[in-house]
């Protein structure tokens, strides 16, 4: 977080690659999202109180690439905030699988000891 006199600014640092704004918008890339939340609910203690925010920013490492997210920052949170209550939601409910593999079995996984993988699967 950095911030001057007209408010803070939300910086991810990136070895990798920058995700597309239009990914930050669609909630596939949430974590600077999250943590604007995070941060609208007074998460980081160690700033000036009641501080705007005003950018949120990816910052490529390697790239040195800057993805400067401006505009709709309160609508952009509040639909975080939506999709995050959303997934909380499912996972309080009984018929909700936890999947080991959710995207397919690529490889073993560490913790398919866990899920009692060789037990119950058929490879």
């Amino acid at each position: 977080v950095d911030w001057d006199q007209e408010g803070a600014i939300l910086i991810d640092y990136k070895t990798g690659s920058i995700p597309p704004l239009s990914h930050v918008k669609e909630g596939k890339a949430s974590q600077i999202t999250l943590e604007a939340l995070i941060f609208l609910r007074g998460g980081f203690s160690d700033l000036p109180p009641r501080l705007p925010l005003r950018d949120l920013q990816y910052w490529g490492l390697l790239s040195e690439e800057i993805l400067s997210i401006k505009e709709d920052l309160s609508l952009l949170t509040a639909q975080t905030q939506q999709n995050l209550e959303q997934l909380i939601s499912s996972f309080y409910k009984e018929t909700t699988p936890y999947l080991s593999h959710p995207k397919g079995f690529i490889k073993e996984g560490e913790y398919d000891h866990l899920a009692r993988l060789q037990e119950w699967s058929v490879r």
